[in-house]
């Protein structure tokens, strides 16, 4: 085998190996970032039910509230 045709198999077993390490490479950084997406995502599902449940209990506050601002507006009236 001449040393042109043993240069060019080398060449080209490098360029391939080298291909195919980065392609390896890219596709686990993409599996890492689709990973963090569905890490992102139960982060949110978890802030946004602790939303709903603080709303909630503003919610019943705010009408206890209510409740006994009529109560004291009825005494007060009551009273006139």
């Amino acid at each position: 085998m001449s040393t042109k045709a043993k240069l060019t198999l080398l060449g080209s077993t490098v360029f391939a190996v080298t291909t195919i390490w980065f392609v390896h490479r890219i596709q686990n950084q993409e599996k890492e970032i689709m990973h963090q997406g569905v890490i992102r995502d139960e982060e949110r599902k978890k802030n946004k039910q602790k939303n709903i449940l603080e709303y909630k209990e503003q919610k019943e506050l705010y009408a206890e509230l209510v409740k006994d601002q009529n109560k004291f507006t009825e005494q007060t009236d009551e009273e006139k």
